[in-house]
């Protein structure tokens, strides 16, 4: 039975009234940060029942629906859509190319599912003239965060490269609610697709354009629209290279996401440029770089969580070296780039030269270097310099000059170091600056296997700070022979590891230079090394087992002096000077000999006197075989077992000090004899008594005696260090006022006069003489008579009892008085005498009175 066309037309709208009846309830579709499966569900057909009109075809031949197009496309074949479809489809096929040739694709609003979903490198584009052909969902304000979903969602192993054509969508409400119109990854899973954009519109104004949740974005071209919200959201990797965007890009981050970095090198962008930190989450950095392209627009680093600016780099960071901008954007100008007034509002930032050569100036390092290759000349830092590569020397005597400036190396290899060697008969020197490494700072190796060696090379670091976060500092190999390392006027900070390591025969030399490490200092296994004052090595970590063959061993000492056999040998050790520290009871000097296949240590044989200690520091244990020191000051007493012939060592200021032995018995004022016969000297008494019971030695023996004058309140006389067995030196007399000096007493009632003609016996450290005295007119003592002459010389003994009573009891004599002196029996007969007269007078007066009366 035929349907009249009027009967037709009445089915036709019947059945769009009904669709909305058989279609899923609508529901939020996520948004930033959300994540959604990736479709492969049926395709849904919009076509009215019982239309046979073809949607898409392949290969020339035509499908009902362009994800039975999609399906049926084999690898690199080319889908055409032929006209407008409502569908939510997926290209999964690799190198598949769809063709919008001028029609819409059309997700609707089903809910989680985009209009396209990309899980394999798949191309878009649109060959049609007017350049029509459009990816689109019908979400609005009403659906947005309850069924709006993205437009492209690309996934999985997914790259999509878009050249022509439109895609956009009405989501967001609010700037909150709404889905993104394209997804690149989800960073919960562990994959990273990516966009590549070289042509084509992408519009949605009232939320995010792109958002690279774990993947890559490169926009080349084409046009980003987003009045109210971000044209690019990234939290992992963006980079623009040209294009137009209009709207806000910004980097972000969060704590449980990747670092994000977005790169601005061309293109332009019309809106804002933001790094902004979700949470402030420690060791995750939202970083923009921005090294050419125009920005119309601000620059801010962002706190989300506190809705405020910023100011830490390690979460929130901008870099310019280059563009234009409608702001100055001084504030984040990195490597000496300089930002200047173009005359037309904006600004202009020019990319500053990074080396010099001669009088030529390079951008790059690459073009420094191979400057310096045809010139000899040295390369010189204009500005901070930051690579992931090694700087290698090259077969020339090569010169870098980091000129105050900071060079940091970037690179994760452990086996590559910051500055290496890589030709023999070659030099590298490094000087002048600052290094700051994730690898080694710098390393003479061998390669393949050892069978390529770089002998006869030399690696010199001078007055340079360089630190690394790596396990070791500078390295050779054990395969090399006759390298020279040296570290001259700078420090090497090794916090997680050890400073130097030199297996090869050559020389390592320290010279006025500093080494803070972990495990160990400095190293040698064989070759020379030379350390001289000014140097100074801590080791703050303890040592660390050994378990592999070759290789350091981190044995926690400043200085280690291995003999391991099978390496090219040790040559001359010497130590003139410095300041040597291990934790604790660690050594501070260690040598020995090590069994590679035991693991284990043996004493050091130093039988042919290869190392040499004559100054230095040492704060921690020794372990030193049967080396001998000439030198140096030692924490560990042990150090009198290892003295030169002809030396000795003097404990003072806590410290055992190695010097010649005349001249430290010549200091000393005790000695201790150990058990062993060696012999400690020491400057104090408290010391040696200390050392003696602690070491189960014999009492400390006096060598010196200290001779203290006491004046008796005459002049001040100098006390005096005498030897035991000379002589104390007679001062000269002191004087008094009022009185004669009389002579020196062994007492303090200056009853024995002191011998200054017998030797010291040294049977007391300590010996005090006492000053006596007798007035200057004693009654009885005149200048002839009494006891004689008053000089000091014949007085000494007649004139101090009663001088050293009046010492003794600190009394003065009576006013307008004399103080008693002269012998007792004159003062009792002149007592007497006065008691007869006053007795007689008394009897008179009586006798008197009587006569009167």
């Amino acid at each position: 039975m035929k349907i009249s066309n009027k009967s037709k037309f009445i089915s036709v709208l019947i059945g769009a009234a009904m669709c909305p009846m058989v279609l899923p309830t609508a529901a939020f579709a996520a948004g930033a940060g959300a994540a959604s499966g990736v479709s492969s569900s049926p395709v849904e057909l919009t076509q009215p029942e019982g239309t046979e009109s073809a949607i898409a075809e392949v290969n020339g031949k035509s499908y009902p629906s362009l994800q039975e197009a999609i399906n049926a496309a084999p690898k690199n074949a080319t889908v055409k859509l032929l006209a407008d479809t409502k569908e939510n489809v997926t290209i999964s096929t690799p190198y598949v190319t769809l063709d919008l040739n001028g029609h819409t694709l059309n997700g609707g609003t089903v809910k989680a599912k985009p209009a396209l979903t990309v899980t394999a490198r798949v191309t878009v584009m649109d060959s049609s003239e007017t350049k029509t052909g459009t990816i689109m969902r019908e979400d609005t304000a009403e659906n947005s965060g309850v069924s709006s979903h993205y437009v492209i969602d690309i996934q999985g192993n997914g790259w999509l490269t878009f050249e022509s054509g439109n895609v956009k969508n009405n989501s967001g409400a609010g700037g909150t609610k709404g889905a993104s119109l394209v997804r690149v990854g989800d960073d919960s899973v562990a994959k990273y697709p990516g966009l590549n954009i070289k042509g084509g519109t992408f519009t949605q104004d009232n939320f995010i354009v792109i958002k690279v949740d774990s993947g890559d974005l490169f926009l080349n071209g084409g046009t980003l629209n987003s009045t109210h919200s971000y044209a690019i959201e990234d939290w992992h990797r963006a980079s623009i290279k040209g294009g137009t965007v209009n709207g806000a890009v910004a980097a972000w981050t969060y704590g449980g996401g990747h670092n994000s970095d977005l790169t601005i090198s061309g293109g332009t962008v019309n809106g804002n440029v933001e790094s902004v930190t979700y949470d402030g989450a420690e060791g995750k950095t939202a970083k923009v770089s921005i090294t050419g392209g125009t920005v119309n627009g601000t620059l801010n680093t962002v706190d989300y969580s506190t809705g405020t600016t910023s100011n830490d780099p390690t979460k929130a960071t901008i870099e310019v070296t280059g563009g234009t901008f409608s702001t100055d954007p001084s504030h984040y100008l990195i490597e000496g780039s300089a930002a200047t007034p173009n005359g037309n509002g904006t600004f202009g930032v020019a990319k500053a030269y990074l080396a010099q050569v001669g009088e030529n100036s390079y951008y790059t390092m690459d073009e420094a270097f191979k400057a310096q290759t045809t010139s000899g000349e040295a390369i010189t830092l204009l500005r901070d310099y930051t690579t992931g590569s090694t700087f290698n020397s090259g077969s020339v005597a090569r010169v870098v000059d980091l000129n105050g400036h900071t060079w940091t190396c970037t690179g994760t290899d452990a086996n590559s170091a910051a500055f290496e060697i890589n030709y023999p008969n070659a030099s590298l020197t490094v000087k002048n600056g600052k290094i700051v490494s994730s690898q080694l700072i710098g390393l003479i190796p061998s390669a393949k296997g050892g069978t390529i060696t770089y002998d006869n090379s030399t690696l010199t670091f001078d007055g340079v700070e360089a630190s690394t976060t790596a396990t070791s500092g500078i390295e050779t190999n054990g395969n090399n022979t006759n390298d020279t390392v040296v570290l001259k006027d700078s420090t090497l900070n090794v916090p997680n590891g050890y400073g130097i390591y030199f297996p090869s025969s050559g020389t390592l030399t320290i010279d006025n230079s500093t080494i803070n490490a972990k495990t160990m200092g400095v190293q040698v296994c064989s070759g020379s090394l030379n350390v001289n004052p000014g140097s100074t090595i801590t080791v703050s970590g303890d040592p660390v087992a050994k378990t592999e063959n070759d290789g350091a061993i981190q044995d926690g000492a400043a200085i280690s002096i291995v003999n391991r056999p099978g390496y090219k040998g040790l040559d001359k050790v010497a130590i003139t000077g410095g300041t040597f520290t291990a934790k604790g009871d660690n050594a501070a000097l260690k040598a020995y000999s090590w069994d590679s296949s035991t693991k284990k240590e043996s004493p050091f044989d130093d039988a042919d006197n290869k190392v040499t200690v004559s100054g230095g520091e040492f704060n921690g244990s020794l372990n030193l075989g049967n080396i001998k020191v000439s030198g140096g000051k030692y924490t560990d007493k042990e150090v009198a077992q290892h003295l030169k012939h002809g030396f000795a060592v003097l404990f003072s200021d806590g410290k055992y000090a190695v010097g010649n032995e005349k001249a430290v018995k010549g200091d000393a004022t005790y000695s201790v004899t150990n058990a062993d016969g060696t012999v400690v000297y020491f400057t104090d008494a408290q010391s040696a008594n200390n050392y003696a019971q602690e070491s189960g030695a014999q009492a400390p023996k006096v060598l010196k005696v200290t001779v203290t004058f006491d004046s008796n309140q005459g002049t001040a006389v100098d006390s005096q260090l005498v030897a035991v067995g000379d002589k104390v030196a007679k001062p000269a007399d002191p004087t008094r006022e009022g009185y004669i000096f009389s002579g020196w007493f062994t007492d303090q009632d200056c009853a024995t006069a002191y011998d200054f003609d017998a030797a010291v016996d040294g049977t007391e450290p300590e010996l005090t003489l006492y000053a006596g005295w007798k007035a200057a007119n004693q009654p009885g003592t005149g200048e002839n008579g009494g006891n004689g002459s008053g000089s000091s010389a014949n007085a000494s003994t007649n004139a101090s009892t009663a001088n050293n009573n009046s010492h003794n009891k600190g009394k003065k004599p009576a006013k307008g008085g004399l103080p008693k002196t002269g012998d007792s029996l004159t003062l009792v007969g002149s007592a007497c005498a006065l008691v007869a007269a006053i007795a007689a007078l008394i009897a008179a007066s009586v006798l008197r009175r009587k006569k009167m009366n």
